[in-house]
Parts: C-alpha cells; structure tokens; sequence
C-alpha cells in the first residue's frame, strides 16, 4: 500500500512536471484536476529556479523549495506547513533542470498499514535520516533498537524501510497468550515421555 501511494505520486510529479515551465494562473486548474484524480495525494506545488511559485491549493505562492538539491528524485517528511497547524507530510520532489514538482501526500497512508499489518508500538517507517511511527509523527535521527528482535523490509521501488521491533518480553508473552495450548500440551508429552523413559 506504501508502494502504491508513492506510486501514484510519482505518476503524478511526471504529469505536472511540463506545467513547471508556464505560468501560474494557466496551470492551477490543471494542478486541481491532477490532486483530485490522483489517490492519496494531497497537493501539488510547481518550483522554478528554487522557488516554489505555484500550489494546487493556494495558486500563486513564493517559497523556498527546501527539497531542491542535486537528486533528480528526492523523499522526505516534513512535519511543518503553511496551514499553521503542524500535520505531518510526506513529500516527492521531482526535477528536471530548473523545473521542479513537489508532491504532498498524507503520510497515514503509511502508518496505517503498520497499525494493520503489525500493530504495537514498536513499528516504524524509516525515511532517509528521518522516522515515522505509528501515531504518525515525524522523528528525526535514527529510531529505537531494541533488545529482542528487530526487523527491517526495505522496499524495492522507493527509498524507505518499514521496521518492526519486538523487545523480548513482550516476544515471551505474547507466545505465552497466543500459544499456550501448545505450550501445555508439550509440556504434557515431555512429562509423560519423561515417566515413560523413567
């Protein structure tokens, strides 16, 4: 499901990426148009020469484009917006020149597939040097390890991991609670194979 929302992002980057070149008020409809029919995507933003100067949702803006650097590809979470309230956002920066695309999606459309799949609160998506866990908010630095089991699913399309950490207790309980038949009934049988070799 991550997959499939970075994918049609990037789907959408490279449809608006030609606009990057025209003016604002020629594009705007077009930039609507492409946010309504793309899943999960929350706005596209046209950059030129570094500067953000055209949003799907508030038309002609001027901002720094912070994700520009020398990748023609770029992930990256930002837990800062121009809304004034501080939602988490996962952003595709797509480049080409001086032209730039830089796609907002909602980053639960990646923590709610690990509340699904893995549940507890040891479950993360890892992004560049930054992190999300499963409240979807935005770390920075490098995410707990645990003593116990940690895993780690890289993904073969984009550049990000979901990890899951089990700490060892919570590994013995919950063999506990969810087998405990089985555990019963070995130890039963080790008993009697025990009595019967006696």
């Amino acid at each position: 499901q991550i997959d499939s929302a970075l994918s049609h992002a990037t789907q959408a980057a490279r449809a608006a990426l030609p606009l990057a070149s025209r003016p604002c008020r020629e594009v705007a409809r077009e930039l609507r148009v492409l946010v309504a029919t793309s899943p999960y995507v929350r706005s596209i933003n046209l950059a030129r020469n570094g500067r953000l100067y055209c949003s799907s949702i508030f038309d002609e803006i001027d901002l720094e484009d912070r994700l520009q650097d020398d990748r023609h590809e770029r992930l990256r979470l930002e837990a800062v917006t121009r809304l004034g309230r501080k939602p988490s956002l996962l952003f595709y920066h797509l480049s080409e020149g001086s032209n730039a695309v830089v796609v907002a999606i909602n980053p639960y459309h990646l923590s709610k597939p690990l509340q699904w799949r893995l549940a507890g609160a040891n479950s993360w998506v890892q992004i560049g040097e930054q992190w999300l866990d499963l409240r979807g908010k935005v770390h920075d630095g490098q995410p707990p390890r645990l003593r116990g089991f940690n895993y780690r699913l890289d993904s073969a399309a984009f550049n990000y991991s979901l990890n899951q950490g089990f700490p060892l207790s919570a590994v013995l309980t919950t063999t506990l609670q969810k087998q405990s038949t089985i555990i019963l009934l070995i130890l039963l049988l080790g008993g009697l194979a025990g009595l019967a070799t006696y």
